[in-house]
């Protein structure tokens, strides 16, 4: 459902926040 999407998608927002930190 779309609450699941959304879920998905905070997920890889916030895996990429953590990515971009470590590397910057």
């Amino acid at each position: 459902g779309e609450r699941v999407m959304v879920a998905i998608g905070t997920t890889e927002v916030t895996t990429a926040a953590l990515d971009f930190t470590a590397v910057g």
